[in-house]
């Protein structure tokens, strides 16, 4: 389970320099619990971009018990 912060990731892109290009960071399997907001991501997303054209994937953990169409019907 991955636990990041939006400070944490500000940081590290805000380091980032010359030659650093297109970078993509991606987090898989964030913890649902202690999840960056919308408004979070967004803020990351679009510091990345500007910084170096990157990309910023963000995706929760998923509970391997539950089916994702659960609830669903036809």
């Amino acid at each position: 389970m991955a636990k990041v912060t939006a400070r944490g990731l500000l940081d590290f892109i805000s380091k980032l320099g010359p030659g650093n290009e297109a970078i993509v960071v991606s987090v898989d399997n964030a913890d649902p619990e202690d999840h960056l907001t919308e408004e979070e991501q967004k803020l990351v997303r679009d510091e990345l971009a500007n910084k170096v054209g990157g990309r910023f994937d963000y995706i929760l953990l998923r509970d391997p018990d539950s089916s994702e169409f659960e609830g669903d019907s036809d």
